[in-house]
């Protein structure tokens, strides 16, 4: 019955029919709508989540018609319906109907009763968020017969108006199953499944509802044929199953041994263990056989689409809560052509149960499941419970959710479950949980491959009562209450019977044995069989011969063989025979002969017509050429002679009597027998059985040798028809011809291309579409095509295979890593489809080995277990010595036919291994060839330097070599060295001239096949233009051939028509020119050029206007050859239209692949740079890719368009990472292998890279560049890494696989690393392995160890041996560095050879790139260009790394010294800073290189600095910088604003953003590190690409703006920038926001932010400690120049201190400067007037002019102090009176802001302050006063005065020169310096030095204190200081001395000593300070510098200016407007006088 099962499962099995399901590949939709136009538009939901794909958005009825149904009764549908955006609820409808039978109907359906969200599937921007959705699941079974049923969806599709907004009713579908079930295999149509079911036949006619084949037919798959296939036999005229498909061995029912390529499973082969089953030892084992005590199945549940969906949802209760769960209206979901329990919108929530009841005794239950944890899980849990007893309860696991498997955006994972679990009760209730209490649409569980099973209690208890077994299992027996086997140790049989020859005594266990003479017996006596060989017989007691025998002597011998019995042994001596012979009368038994019967013991003729037979009218078998026996008739086309003979009819009769042109049947279609002539008006041929005409064709159909094109002849020449396959053939032909089949129409016939994976086969109709062929010289098109079936050609030519070796040489080595591999490197005949290999067969041994199985064994599970597979490894495989084997490799194609190809396999003795790896497919002989060749050892018998010598002849070539054992060596052969063809390459391998190895390999060399090329300009054009499509065959000898041109309208699906509606006749040309107003607007028209078997399409686009065309280059160029999947494209294209800003324009591009798979994407400019990893994965690739590039300008409709082809180079696929461990510490040693990799481009080349972390993998992924991950082995040829690893928790490891076409993929695999400490120092070094010396480096970061000598030397030596040797990769050298910084002693010296090394080396990469496109290479190696620029710019980002870390232990010294020392260390690490800014400029100028006009912006990232650069046009510059400075900008120079020019300018930026200042030691840019907090530093720079000057000025009200972080808000900071070589404070506006600190620039240039004041006070802070007084202590005084600068101070003020005083007593000033000089001389003349009137500068003559009044100078006497003279009258001695107002003049020619250079000393205004002021109480009568008096006598004097004594008139009448100009400056600064020190009562000269005294110790205190820290913001708060200071002080003297109370002059007076004493604790605090007496002394020597700058230099040269400016401009009332507001009065009198 099982058999039977298994048969009708075989047989009557079928597929659903499925579509548009979730989780699979769409392949073309072929929906209709309402009018039969066709209606395949696909929907993705715009969310981009993983949702659909969906048949939409549908909003009209459509319909599909169903085909590839087999005979069914019924269907079992299920469908997801997805209705979306508005649906009212009034008069609305959705109905799906299936053959006008309803399975789905809803009216009144209303939005707002929708769960569904309403992201759910965004399918409208609007309405998307507005309104919920409803997701249906529908599920149907009906009745249906029809094996092509049409399935209809209709709705009402109404729209409404919603506000400003219409929106109609649409609805999406997916998930589309049709199951049929299935009739029984005879039936044609059926109502059930059972073989009396059926309703039709396929032949004869029905009886009781069974159908029988006629006669000589058998009944098979539907069909009644003449013979049953391979492995079914005639069965009761039905073909039943005899054993199993693919059986290679059958014993009964059951096959014991498969076919190769097939699996053993319960007594059938299958290609792969079904589900419910696993593989164990090459066999399939159920579920149900892998339990030790036996096993059953209680149940399957959704284990596939091939269920009985009702029957198994029945038997689960759902407990939820509707709001959560069931929301779709199923408890089921579809994904991934599996039905799922649950799932997304089902299972949100509750709980399935499913009860047993009944159940057999069993021990145990085992439960499989496929649990999906479906997005949004957090913590939940899934739980099982058995018996409602938890079972099972584990939480999501989100480190297991690593991809996004399904609908949303959250990542999900699938996993298995196994429960085994205790349970012996009768019945069992299972419960699936889950404790999501969430919708089901947010997240979900499902289940799937659900298989329940109970084991039973032992190996043959049946029933169990406790423990004790109360009945056995069959076979088993309950004995002495325990179950035994039945079997030899108790010498029963499995039924427990006594074996033969033994008896069952009933009262042991055992069976008896019989005595000798039985063979078994009844018991100790009784024989039931004799003995066997003794050929007696006669029972109980054996005494007689068997038949056969005779008795002689006692014993019975042998008849002869031809009698049955007999009384001798002689022929001649039988009684009897066997069956078939006959006795004749010498008692001998004879045979008839074959054409006679035994008859009444003779033999007797058979009838002529029989080959055998039984009797004289009942042939058995008949005579040749005759049919049906037992009445042996002539065959169908024969007629039987009068000489007995089956004669041939007549060609033209098909069947025939008496005479061969007497016809009964016509053949063909021939008409009117006997005769079967052609209709009048049918062609007469009387050479074919077809008659034809216009509409009848007769057809033939072959295929070519090569089985790679069909040929259909049609006999007649046929008119001229587009060659598109779709429009010739029906889809049904469609179907077996291949993916993309080309076909060629030629005059008489049409010749198809196969495409890849066809599946025609012998006998296969073809089927034209209708009203499609058409005969020349007919109107009608031919509507019957006869004889249209693919007939079997005999001269079809075997398959072949040819490897790249016939013979393999196999190693001795144990651990042979490299195996010898033979590659597939051409196939023959095997068309476009794929090997079917069928097995390996030994043809010969020259020595038997059991080991050669083993082999065989291997070789193919090479090809089992990959199904596909292009080489064969003989890996781990030895035979015995010196032996030879030949193999033979049997293959098939599709077309069943064989082939063979033979492999010899020889063992090797040596220990010597030789390597070749060749590309495995064909070489093109314009290509580089390189041979890869390595020989290795597998035992230490030759050392590493030992050398061998290599012999290599190929064709004419030969090569001597010597290469080191272990080292690959590369042969190089030139392009067209070589003859195409298949080359023998022989290579031979001799050690100390002994030949040891010689291997031969085959290589094939090719021509360039010829490659058609079509080009057009545009892919729009306008009606009214000329089309011209440039056609090209390359690579061909023939010059310009012509090609065939076809049209075919894809708009209107039909052949092309002219604007005239008139058919389109294209000629052939080798270039298609069509004239304007030719086609029709708006049409899309498909053209196709063809030459031989090749052929290419171009479509074009006809619109209404003319679109501007579009070229393009491309670098590298596309036609030289392979994209590869990481290439870096670059397209440049020319707009061929004037515009006059490409900003303008949009670009837009569509990269798709052969699949389909479409990605678009947006550009900014006519430059374009792409790589395929953007938007592609690898398993997404296809060889043949297309680019379209869009460019739309506003002016016109429609955009311009080229498509560019691309080839792809697929890189390697499907590799495995294979690690020896999964957990170990750093010294473990790793074997990391990498295997399975499938390329055709081979020898592979492997990299190895570590990642710490998934974060740093994750990035590098994501930039394409190994940024964070350290590369330990680069490219190299072996698959196998063995290294030692490093690390702490999860690393990553990255292999890189790389092809002979530098084609790339990477593989990881993740480590769990746990570090061990100490194991650094059990890490034996290789001195010479840069792999272990980087895991050294590496685990130093790990190792909780200070730096140390020993650590430093190693690193030291190690870095200094890979500089040298040339050995590792510049990337790997610098990666080693960067990792060893920390743990080695440096100094400056050490860091700025370092720098410099990496600067040179950036230079060079720099050149290297730029010379990159001069580089010529050879076709199809432009790939290894890229590969080399690649490489570069990985190189250049490891340098930015280091150069971080030598940046960052460059600023570490900063704190050791004072700036301004200008010592070697602090130049070393000012030029480091410089070479490191320089080296940072050329990264970014190499980012820039390879950067395209608005590409994207690319970024370099360290601790230290930020790069980052992008080429730009000004729209995406101001874009750019509003971004990265977070203010919109204008850019572009003033004058381009202005004039508004509309040429396009672009640029490139470059931002640096440096984490700390790297100017801090710039001689311009002064700051100490030890005090201040370092700020970033921001350095741009934009260029004008056109002529590379730089772009300086932001033209807008704010600038560029840079962000920078203030933590301390309490600092006062301000920006500074540099402004070409100097720093400047009023370039930038500084904003303080928060914590922010921002600055607001016009100047592009390096900016950063700088504190103020702030460490005046810190520095203060320090000072004032008991610090200080120590060091001052210890400080050697005697060695400091500012020890003696201040002692001479001293000196000098205590000698004019005590000088001073004596003068202000005396008043004599004669002796101090000559004051008399130039004191001007109308003073001298100054006398004293009655009433102590004294009139000022009087002459002798104006004293006799009367003196009536005037101004009179009043002076009173104030009381006398120290500090002033106590002059009690003012005598007629004096000659002349002080003015004091001359020092304001003074103060006005020299202003000064330091303190101690302020020469007016005594800047009081004497006559506002000291006369005015005074109080009335400070006049006495006594007290002497001076009073100007007015008096008509003094106005002469007075003019004068105004006219001729005021400086400005002294000057300004004169002529002066230049010579003159000097002495008057010489004259006045004279006058000006000794006023200084003249005589002032008021001011005494006490009073003037002290002041002078204290302000120059104030100077140098504040100089020693702060110099320290003196930059531009501690000048500012100096300067400020200084200024404050002298203010602040002067008051508190004038306060203090000038007082007139004495206790505040004693304070004044103590005031000035503490004064004193403070400046010279801080001056001599400061300098003790200093870190030695040199520093001191320089500090000394700046201080003498400045002194004598600023008092000789700098002040004259204040006073000339002045002087110069008063001279020059003096005149000017606005220049004495404003002089006289800031002069004083005096001075302004005495320069302009009193005018």
């Amino acid at each position: 019955m099982f058999h039977l099962l298994v048969l009708l499962i075989i047989v009557t099995n079928s597929f659903p029919i499925t579509e548009l399901v979730e989780g699979t590949s769409t392949s073309n939709l072929k929906w209709e709508k309402q009018d039969s136009s066709p209606f395949n538009q696909q929907f993705s939901c715009d969310n981009g989540q993983l949702i659909g794909p969906f048949l939409g958005k549908v909003e009209m009825n459509i319909k599909k018609t169903i085909t590839d149904l087999e005979p069914h009764y019924s269907l079992q549908i299920t469908i997801d319906l997805l209705l979306t955006e508005y649906w009212s609820g009034i008069s609305n409808y959705v109905n799906i109907l299936l053959d006008s039978q309803t399975i789905y109907s809803d009216s009144s359906i209303s939005s707002s009763n929708f769960n569904t969200p309403s992201n759910y599937c965004q399918t409208n921007a609007f309405f998307t968020f507005v309104y919920n959705q409803q997701l249906i699941t529908i599920r149907q079974k009906i009745i249906n017969q029809n094996i092509s049923p049409t399935l209809e969806i209709q709705s009402s599709f109404q729209c409404t108006q919603l506000s400003t907004y219409t929106t109609c009713e649409k609805l999406l579908v997916k998930n589309i199953v049709i199951t049929p079930f299935l009739c029984h295999f005879t039936c044609l149509t059926c109502n059930g499944p059972d073989k009396h079911h059926c309703l039709t036949c396929p032949q004869g006619i029905i009886q009781n509802g069974r159908c029988n084949c006629e006669n000589g037919y058998y009944s098979f798959n539907y069909q009644c044929i003449q013979s049953c296939p391979q492995y079914y036999i005639n069965q009761g005229q039905e073909c039943r199953l005899n054993c199993s498909l693919n059986c290679q061995d059958c014993q009964g029912k059951q096959c014991r041994n498969c076919e190769n390529g097939y699996i053993l499973y319960n007594g059938s082969c299958v290609n792969s263990c079904p589900k419910g089953s696993s593989l164990q030892n090459d066999i399939c084992v159920d579920y149900s056989d892998q339990s030790k005590f036996g096993s059953e199945f209680i149940g399957k549940y959704f284990d596939g689409l091939q269920i009985d969906l009702e029957s198994q949802i029945s038997e689960f209760t759902f407990t939820f809560n509707p709001l959560l769960s069931k929301l779709t209206g199923q408890i089921f979901s579809t994904f991934n052509n599996q039905y799922l329990l649950g799932g997304f919108g089902v299972w949100g929530d509750g709980y399935f149960n499913i009860n047993y009841y009944g159940l057999p005794a069993h021990n145990k239950i085992r439960i499989y499941l496929t649990a999906w944890f479906i997005d949004n899980w957090t913590d939940e849990h899934i739980i099982v419970k058995l018996d409602n007893q938890i079972i099972y309860d584990i939480p999501y696991q989100s480190q297991k959710a690593i991809n996004n498997l399904f609908y949303q955006s959250n990542n999900d994972y699938i996993e298995d479950i196994f429960l085994n679990v205790v349970h012996t009760s009768s019945s069992a209730q299972i419960t699936f949980q889950t404790t999501l209490s969430i919708s089901a649409y947010q997240a979900s569980l499902a289940l799937s491959n659900i298989y329940i099973l109970i084991d039973y209690c032992d190996d043959n208890c049946d029933i169990c009562i406790n423990t004790q077994c109360t009945a056995c299992k069959a076979p088993y027996q309950l004995i002495h209450n325990v179950c035994a086997l039945c079997d030899s140790t108790n010498f029963r049989n499995s039924d427990c019977t006594c074996q033969i020859g033994y008896y069952d005594d009933n009262i042991n266990q055992q069976c008896q044995k019989c005595r000798q003479e039985c063979e078994s017996c009844l018991d100790a006596n009784i024989c039931t069989y004799c003995k066997l060989g003794t050929n007696l017989i006669t029972l109980p007691y054996c005494m007689n011969c068997n038949t056969g025998f005779y008795y002689d002597n006692g014993m019975c011998s042998k008849c002869d063989p031809s009698c049955l019995s007999c009384f001798g042994n002689g022929k001649s001596q039988c009684l009897s025979c066997y069956n078939d012979y006959v006795l004749n009368n010498n008692n001998e038994c004879q045979t008839c002969m074959t054409n006679q019967f035994i008859y009444n013991n003779t033999c007797q003729d058979c009838q002529y017509n029989c080959e055998t037979c039984n009797a004289p009218q009942n042939c058995l078998t008949c005579t040749i050429g005759r049919i049906n026996a037992p009445f042996c008739i002539c065959q169908t086309g024969y007629f039987e002679s009068d000489t007995k003979q089956c004669q041939p009819c007549n060609f033209n009769c098909s069947s025939c009597e008496i005479q061969k042109d007497n016809c009964l049947i016509c053949s063909g279609n021939r008409l009117n027998p006997p005769l079967c002539k052609c209709p009048s008006d049918s062609d007469q041929n009387d050479s074919y059985i077809w008659c034809t005409d216009c509409s009848i064709v007769n057809l033939d159909i072959k295929i070519t040798n090569n089985i790679k094109k069909l040929i259909i002849k049609f006999g007649k020449q046929i008119k001229t028809i587009n060659s598109y396959c779709p429009g010739l053939f029906e889809e049904s032909t469609l179907h077996y011809l291949g993916i993309n089949p080309i076909c060629f129409v030629n005059s008489y016939s049409i010749e198809i291309l196969l495409g890849q994976n066809a599946t025609i086969y012998f006998g296969l109709s073809i089927h034209f579409k209708p009203n499609i062929i058409k005969l020349q010289q007919c109107q009608q098109s031919v509507s019957q095509f006869l004889n249209n079936i693919l007939n079997y050609s005999t001269d079809l030519e075997a398959p072949l295979i040819i490897f790249s070796k016939n013979s393999v040489e196999l190693s001795t080595c144990s651990n042979n890593y490299n195996p010898d591999t033979i590659y597939q490197i051409q196939t023959y005949n095997f068309g476009s489809n794929q090997i079917t290999f069928i097995e390996w067969k030994l043809i010969r041994a020259s020595q038997q080995d059991p080991k050669i199985i083993q082999l065989l064994d291997n070789l193919t599970n090479q090809f089992k277990n990959y199904n596909q597979t292009n080489k064969f490894e003989f890996l781990y495989h030895k035979l015995d010595m010196n032996n030879e084997i030949l193999l033979e490799l049997k293959y098939q194609n599709f077309l069943g036919i064989q082939g063979s190809s033979f492999i010899t396999i020889k063992q090797l003795k040596n220990k010597l291994q030789l390597n070749v790896q060749t590309q495995k497919n064909k070489y093109l002989n314009s290509q580089l060839i390189q041979i890869f060749i390595q020989v290795s050892q597998c035992q230490e018998v030759l050392k590493n330097d030992d050398k061998f010598n290599i012999s290599i002849i190929i064709g004419t070539l030969n090569k001597q070599v010597e290469v080191r054992q272990g080292e690959y060596y590369i042969y190089y052969i030139e392009p067209y060295m070589l003859n195409p063809g298949l080359q023998q390459l022989n290579i031979k391998v001799f050690y100390q001239e002994n030949l040891q190895i010689e291997d031969n390999y085959q290589i094939l060399i090719v021509n360039e096949g010829p490659l058609l090329q079509l080009m057009t300009e545009t892919n729009y054009l306008s009606f009214s233009q000329k089309l011209v499509i440039h056609g090209e065959v390359k690579n061909l000898e023939q010059q310009n051939p012509l090609l065939k041109w076809d049209c075919f309208d894809i708009t209107q699906n039909a052949e092309c028509q002219t604007l005239n509606q008139t058919l389109l006749i294209l000629s052939d040309s080798q270039n298609l020119t069509l004239q304007p107003y030719t086609l029709n607007p708006f049409t899309v028209y498909k053209f196709t050029a063809s030459f031989l078997d090749l052929q290419q399409s171009v479509s074009i686009t006809i619109v209404e206007t003319n679109v501007p065309k579009i070229e393009y280059e491309s670098y590298p160029k596309i036609s030289d050859g392979f994209i590869n999947y990481y290439d870096q494209l670059l397209f440049k294209f020319k707009y061929l239209e004037i515009v006059q800003n490409p900003d303008l324009l949009l670009y837009t591009g569509i990269l798709s692949n052969s699949d389909l798979l479409i990605k678009h994407f947006r550009f900014n400019y006519l430059e374009l740079q792409i790589s395929l990893w953007h938007y592609f994965t690898i398993d997404e690739l296809t060889n043949h890719m297309t680019l379209k590039i869009n460019i739309h300008n506003p002016d016109y409709f429609l955009p311009s368009q080229v498509t560019i082809p691309l080839n792809i180079n697929i890189p390697p696929l499907k590799c495995r990472i294979n690690l020896d461990s999964q957990n170990a510490s750093t010294i473990s040693n790793f074997t990391i292998k990498v295997t399975n990799c499938q390329d055709d481009n081979i020898p592979l080349q492997y990299r190895l890279v570590l990642y710490y972390n998934d974060s740093d993998l994750n990035l590098d992924y994501s930039i394409n560049t190994i940024q964070k991950g350290i590369i330990l082995f680069d490219y190299q040829y072996s698959n196998i890494f063995e290294t030692k690893l490093t690390g702490n928790e999860i690393i990553q490891l990255m292999v890189q696989v790389k092809d002979n076409l530098n084609g790339i993929s990477n593989y990881t695999t993740s480590l769990n690393f746990t570090y061990v400490q100490g194991h650094l120092a059990k890490l034996n070094l290789n001195s010479g392995s840069i792999t272990e010396t980087l895991i050294y480096a590496a685990s130093l970061q790990f190792e909780q160890i200070s730096i140390s000598q020993e650590i430093s030397q190693i690193l030291q030596k190690q870095i200094e041996y890979f500089s040298s040797c040339q050995c590792v990769t510049q990337k790997q050298l610098v990666t080693l560095k960067t990792l060893s910084k920390n743990h080695m002693s440096w100094k400056h010296y050490d860091i700025q050879n370092e720098l410099s090394l990496q600067k040179e080396r950036l230079s060079s990469i720099k050149q290297l790139l730029a010379n990159q496109h001069l580089i010529e290479y050879y076709k199809y190696e432009h790939t290894l260009q890229e590969l080399k620029k690649i490489t570069l710019l990985e190189e250049t980002v490891e340098i930015a790394k280091y150069i971080n870390e030598l940046y960052e232990l460059n600023r570490v010294y900063q704190y050791q010294t004072r700036i301004l020392i200008k010592d070697q260390d602090i130049q070393i690490k000012r030029t480091n800073n410089y070479i490191i800014m320089d080296s940072i400029n050329l990264i970014a100028d190499i980012l820039l290189q390879n950067q395209i006009i608005n590409g994207k912006l690319l970024n370099i990232t360290t601790n230290s600095f930020k790069i980052s650069t992008q080429k730009t046009t000004q729209k995406v510059l101001e874009y750019l910088i509003s971004n990265s400075l977070t203010e919109p900008q204008v850019i572009g120079q003033e004058e381009q604003l202005d004039n508004k020019k509309p040429e396009l300018e672009t640029y490139s930026y470059k931002m640096v953003r440096y984490s700390t200042n790297p100017y801090n030691y710039d001689s311009y840019f002064t700051n100490n590190y030890a005090v201040q907090q370092d700020y970033p530093l921001y350095q741009p720079e934009i260029k004008y690409l056109s002529n590379q000057n730089l772009f300086q000025n932001i033209i807008t009200a704010q600038g560029i703006r840079y962000n920078f972080e203030n933590q301390d808000q309490n600092l006062i900071v301000e920006c500074v920038a540099k402004v070409k070589e100097s720093w400047s404070l009023d370039s930038c506006q500084t904003i303080q926001e928060n914590k922010k600190i921002i600055c607001q620039c016009q100047y592009i240039s390096s900016t950063t932010i700088l504190e103020a004041a702030q460490k005046i006070f810190d520095e203060a802070v320090d000072f004032f400690s008991l610090q200080t007084i120590h060091r001052m202590l210890k400080c050697q005084y005697q060695s400091i120049i500012f020890t003696y600068i201040v002692m001479i101070y001293t000196i000098l003020f205590l000698w004019f201190i005590l000088y001073g005083y004596k003068l202000d007593q005396t008043k004599n000033e004669d002796n101090l400067f000559h004051s008399t000089k130039v004191t001007p001389t109308d003073w001298d003349f100054a006398t004293e007037k009655h009433g102590r009137i004294i009139n000022i500068g009087e002459t002798e003559s104006e004293k006799q002019l009367a003196t009536m009044d005037g101004n009179v100078i009043r002076r009173e006497n104030p009381k006398k102090t120290i500090f002033n003279s106590n002059d009690s009258q003012i005598t007629s001695d004096d000659k002349y009176l002080k003015r004091p107002s001359v020092d304001y003049y003074k103060k006005m020619l020299a202003t000064k802001k330091s303190l101690a250079i302020a020469t007016n000393i005594c800047s009081e205004r004497i006559m506002e302050e000291n006369e005015p002021q005074l109080s009335p109480k400070s006049r006495t009568q006594n007290s002497p006063s001076v009073k100007i008096v007015t008096s008509p006598l003094s106005t002469p004097r007075m003019q004068y005065l105004n006219c001729q004594e005021c400086l400005y008139e002294q000057y300004i009448t004169q002529r002066i020169t230049f010579g003159k100009a000097i002495l008057f400056y010489i004259e006045i600064n004279h006058k000006v310096l000794s006023l200084y020190y003249l005589y002032d009562k008021d001011c005494s000269r006490i009073y003037r030095t002290i002041i002078l005294y204290v302000a120059l110790l104030g100077e140098i205190s504040i100089l020693t204190f702060f110099g320290k820290i003196i930059n531009f913001n501690s000048i500012i708060a100096l300067s400020l200081l200084q200024t404050l200071f002298g203010v602040i002080y002067r008051k508190l003297l004038q306060v203090f001395l000038r007082s007139e109370k004495k206790f505040i002059n004693y304070i004044g007076f103590n005031l000035v000593i503490l004064s004193i004493l403070f400046f010279l604790f801080m001056i001599f605090g400061s300098v003790a300070k200093y870190q030695s007496v040199l520093e001191a002394s320089l500090w000394g020597v700046a201080y003498i510098s400045s002194f004598i700058l600023d008092y000789i230099v700098y002040t004259n040269f204040q006073i000339l200016l002045c002087f110069s400016i008063i001279v020059k401009f003096g005149n000017s009332q606005t220049v004495k407007k404003y002089l006289k507001v800031f002069l004083n009065d005096k001075v302004f009198i005495q320069i302009f006088g009193n005018a």
